[in-house]
């Protein structure tokens, strides 16, 4: 089943075509990678797919029962409720319904309040809501907590975990896999995979495109062309079209030369002049191909160091650091960096490494330790989030308020590297995307010249030819890095050292593989197993509990099927009975008693479950 279709799709601001003329098919089922570099045009198609952009031209169409749901790039929730009850509004007209439902004499309205329930498989929310929470990290948090009391990564996690329990059938995730830990990738990766609805996701995570997806769209200034199979697979046919394209235009070209001298010798002689005047109508008619673009606009970084400093960088001793009220991170952590380390920082979201690396840099002030930086030490950041104190400013003003000894031409130089190009200088830095925020932070540090670079996501944002050359400059500076980052690619390439942070302090690892391969086996084993220490005995007495438990949750279970079979069964009768009341009553009880003990059970299963 198609479930959505676009044809000859346009999309202009002013005079700028964003989209052009896009043709493509999406089946149901189907698991779409949505790649491009940025300004593409990729957040276009999704704003045009959910509604929000109406197109200049062409034609949208979408499966009458499509419900889409739609993720945007850093997308948080602002909000009064506590974590279970911003989850449950996602369905707050199924759970209205089934307050109702009890209430309701009238066999109609009785049957709406049904299909409501039923198409949000309200009865088991709250299943639902524990299984996604669980599968993205907030298994151990306090479900009572206020949404605005969570960081600005947790809340994207929350955003993505709200539309998993909504269950949409065409899902619409831009860069999903942002602010997630190893951890809770492998267990999204494995969601998405077997997802029963239509999933369209914009990606830069190389990892994430080919465990996920089933094909890909790839956008290049506003054209689409779509190619089968997961990231790698795509890589080989574009290069296979590529090379396919350029026979195809050479051949054209050497077509066009001999029409062009043919005409050029023969137009003027009588003899000739006729056919000339035919090959010119040919040449006039033929639809010219444009030469293939086989090379993108991509940055060239260089991160120069004017002074090398001492061989002893950072020395950190029994670092204590709380936040918020007593809530502590890590005890007691200790570590050094010397001379031409580059360190990365890895770990579970919430364990601290943003806020270590801001402690690091005498932004956040610790409970307790010491901190010291090397003599000659230069230090400079790359933020996740950028803020300007004026958003008026020009890219190239606010970057002359960094380097105001610079000239324009230097500054416009250094920008042009970082692909700010032409009248791109002339942008409010408030309109800037994630992407360009991270590009302008680059174009400060390679004019700065630091030793030691701090980076916190620096990946994050950028497209893939963008994230490769910022992988090849940091191989390539001669001072000392420390990085946090979820990049596969990058920690395999960037880093001659990686440490686990955790409450417990920081551990050396041998490789990023050690680390993903420990991550996988954690999601995969059984809760209980994750929360046992290694080597934990379990008594003979344990083992009967295990068993008695196990038990009963297949009782539940069995239970729990037979009601939904009578439900079902009491549903069809109720359809037969439609005009007899006295009937309908007696259903209608009938199905009020399996539903309670429907609600209790689901809490007793929940229970066990945990």
């Amino acid at each position: 089943m198609t479930v959505l279709s676009l044809k000859n799709l346009m999309m202009e601001f002013g005079d700028r075509r964003v989209l052009d003329r896009i043709t493509v098919a999406c089946e149901e089922g189907a698991v779409v990678g949505l790649i491009g570099s940025n300004g593409a045009g990729k957040s276009t198609l999704f704003n045009v797919l959910a509604g929000e952009l109406e197109p200049t031209d062409g034609m949208v169409e979408l499966h009458p029962k499509l419900r889409i749901g739609y993720l945007r790039q850093n997308s948080g929730l602002e909000s009064g409720k506590t974590i279970m009850e911003e989850l449950r509004s996602v369905v707050s007209e199924a759970l209205d319904a089934i307050e109702a439902l009890p209430k309701t004499q009238d066999p109609k309205e009785y049957a709406r309040l049904q299909a409501i329930i039923d198409a949000a498989d309200a009865y088991h929310i709250d299943v639902r809501i524990h299984t996604v929470l669980q599968g993205l990290g907030f298994g151990d948090r306090d479900l009572s907590m206020r949404v605005e009391e969570l960081s600005g990564g947790e809340m994207t996690r929350l955003a993505i975990a709200k539309l998993l329990v909504e269950q949409p059938n065409l899902l619409l995730l831009d860069e999903p896999t942002n602010h997630l830990d190893f951890r809770t990738i492998a267990w999204l990766e494995t969601y998405i995979s077997n997802y029963k609805g239509t999933v369209i996701v914009v990606s830069h995570d190389r990892f994430f495109l080919d465990r996920c997806v089933s094909e890909i769209w790839d956008m290049e200034q506003g054209s689409l062309r779509r190619y089968s199979g997961n990231y790698t697979a795509f890589k080989e046919q574009k290069a296979l079209w590529l090379k396919e394209q350029e026979r195809l235009y050479e051949k054209q070209e050497q077509t066009v030369a001999k029409l062009t001298d043919y005409i050029d010798r023969n137009l003027v002689r009588a003899s000739t002049s006729a056919m000339a005047k035919s090959r010119r109508k040919q040449l006039e008619r033929m639809e010219r191909m444009e030469k293939p673009k086989t090379v993108v606009r991509r940055l060239n970084l260089k991160f120069p160091v004017d002074r090398a400093g001492g061989n002893d960088v950072l020395n950190c001793k029994d670092l204590t650091v709380e936040v918020g009220e007593g809530h502590r991170l890590f005890t007691d952590l200790s570590f050094r960096m010397q001379r031409g380390e580059k360190i990365a920082i890895v770990g579970d979201n919430g364990t601290g490494k943003t806020t270590l690396l801001n402690t690091l840099l005498g932004e956040f002030a610790p409970l307790g330790g010491m901190i010291r930086w090397g003599v000659g030490v230069e230090r400079g950041a790359f933020r996740q989030a950028i803020h300007f104190e004026d958003e008026n400013r020009t890219v190239l003003e606010e970057f002359s308020e960094y380097f105001p000894a610079r000239t324009y031409q230097e500054l416009r130089e250094a920008l042009a590297r970082v692909s700010f190009l032409g009248e791109e200088v002339d942008l409010k830095v408030g309109t800037l995307s994630g992407g360009e925020r991270a590009r302008f932070q680059l174009a400060v540090l390679m004019l700065q010249r630091k030793n030691t670079l701090l980076f916190d996501e620096p990946t994050n944002h950028l497209d893939l030819p963008a994230r490769e050359e910022v992988e090849r400059a940091l191989e390539e500076f001669s001072g000392n890095l420390l990085v946090v980052s979820h990049d596969r690619y990058f920690l395999s390439q960037v880093p001659t050292k990686i440490l686990k942070l955790d409450q417990n302090g920081l551990h050396l690892l041998k490789t990023i593989e050690e680390y993903w391969q420990e991550e996988k086996a954690e999601e995969a084993a059984p809760a209980k197993e994750k929360k046992a220490p290694s080597g934990n005995y379990k008594s003979k007495e344990d083992r009967a509990k295990e068993a008695a438990r196990r038990q009963q949750l297949s009782k539940l279970e069995r239970r729990l099927e037979e009601i939904e079979k009578s439900l079902s069964e009491l549903e069809a009768r109720m359809s037969a009975a439609e005009a007899d009341y006295e009937a309908l009553q007696e259903i209608c009880a009938q199905m009020e008693q399996l539903r309670a003990e429907q609600e209790e059970l689901t809490e007793e299963w929940l229970l066990l479950s945990e």
